[in-house]
């Protein structure tokens, strides 16, 4: 059966503590179990309706899996269908677990408690009146289910700017949005209560030290990520991102590597505003040196970054004029094969050798054209074909590779340009604010 996580204030210390309930569902038990015995064995909708169990065959609030898609919550039972006891108890469980959380939550000394809400809900958690935890739910949505909690100290926001230069498609609001991150998985409550927990008692036992820490601790990862990154060093792209907290390191190519790292230095400024609203005890102007510092130095190393990728698609394109070169050189010195070709690539039968025993006049044809490209007469006929086709497909398939390369660095030059124009706007507009 699973279990309520709740925490509760001790009026006495001012401290916090972490307890579990099991939800009590004897009662529920044993009134669906008599019914099922008075009824033959099994129940219908309408028999549990008409003993005052109504809210119980009807659906309720609560997500039986946090994660999946098209489960926000608990679906009424069916009308024209029977129920054994044994077939409703994991029903009974979850319906006694809504039910007693709606008992949890009136106590007065109950200051937070797990759920399984289903879709976005956002509960206060005012533990007093200097901190607060927003705890931002999105369960039984599939993709875009989510669990985060935020912390607000003193009307300032904790933000994990550390995880801006840890986790590769992290973008500045996201960062903004939330200070803890959870796995959309039930026991993650408990996770989720500890931190609150620890987070408020330390406060309470050494006041605003340990906030500022954490706000210092957070900001120095930030700042000197952004220095390594803006290095551009593709030595790095081995431990230089991962796509989540519960996913292992990402493999990227060099090419990867440098996009991620520009647009991320690109857009850092665009913390600055949030961190000028930072008590002065972690010295916001100090980190926001730090990056504004970073930035106008990467700057003209993102312009050399990007004529060196100019200089690359440049070749690449003349590489790619050479080959199509050859691929009508080929056309020219072999005009009569390219004749048969066209003729017979699209029919049924696409290989010489059905020509060379069915044909006469095909095979004398095709051995004279044999001769007059290879200068070598060849018995077997389906010899043209292997050959003349053999080189037309290396020829094109060399084509396609280098398209792809060409294209591919288009691409990369396109995703430079945004990066570099987010920092240039960036830079003028902090430089216009000042």
């Amino acid at each position: 059966m699973e279990k309520i996580y709740v925490l509760r204030k001790n009026e006495g210390t001012g401290s916090l503590s972490l307890e579990t309930v099991y939800p009590s569902t004897n009662e529920l038990r044993n009134s669906i179990n008599s019914l099922c015995e008075r009824k033959g064995g099994t129940v219908c909708y309408s028999d549990l309706c008409s003993n005052g169990l109504q809210n119980f065959a009807n659906g309720f609030c609560y997500a039986p899996c946090l994660s999946d898609q098209y489960s926000s919550e608990t679906s009424p039972l069916q009308r024209n269908v029977r129920f054994s006891s044994y077939s409703l108890q994991s029903r009974i469980d979850n319906y006694c677990f809504v039910q007693d959380i709606n008992n949890i939550r009136n106590e007065a000394n109950v200051v937070a408690y797990s759920h399984r809400y289903g879709g976005w809900t956002a509960i206060d958690w005012a533990f007093n009146d200097d901190i607060k935890f927003v705890i931002l739910t999105n369960f039984g949505f599939g993709m875009s289910s989510y669990f985060d909690s935020r912390v607000e100290y003193k009307g300032v926001r904790l933000c994990p700017f550390s995880h801006y230069v840890k986790y590769r498609y992290q973008t500045v609001g996201a960062t903004l949005g939330y200070t803890f991150r959870y796995n959309c998985e039930y026991n993650e409550w408990e996770k989720c209560m500890r931190d609150a927990q620890n987070l408020y008692n330390t406060i309470v036992q050494r006041h605003d030290s340990a906030i500022f820490e954490r706000m210092t601790e957070e900001l120095y990862s930030l700042v000197s990520n952004i220095q390594i990154l803006a290095e551009l060093n593709v030595a790095r792209k081995r431990y230089a991102f991962k796509d989540s907290s519960t996913s292992g390191y990402c493999d990227l190519t060099d090419d990867d590597y440098v996009l991620i790292c520009s647009d991320k230095v690109a857009h850092a400024i665009e913390f600055v505003s949030s961190i000028k609203q930072l008590p002065e005890q972690v010295q916001p102007q100090k980190h926001i040196d730090g990056i504004v510092n970073t930035c106008q130095h990467f700057k003209p190393q993102l312009q050399n970054k990007l004529s060196a990728y100019k200089e690359k698609l440049v070749e690449a394109e003349i590489k790619l004029s050479e080959i199509e070169q050859d691929l009508d050189a080929f056309w020219k010195r072999n005009s009569l094969a390219q004749k048969i070709y066209d003729k017979f690539k699209n029919k049924k039968y696409k290989s010489f050798h059905y020509f060379q025993y069915n044909d006469e006049e095909m095979a004398k044809f095709c051995k004279e054209l044999v001769l007059r490209l290879f200068s070598a007469c060849v018995d077997n006929v389906g010899e043209l074909y292997d050959r003349v086709t053999k080189e037309y497909f290396v020829l094109q398939e060399k084509i396609s590779n280098q398209k792809s390369i060409v294209s591919h660095l288009a691409n990369v030059i396109s995703s430079l340009e945004r990066s570099y124009k987010s920092l240039e706007d960036n830079l003028n507009s902090l430089t216009d604010s000042e």
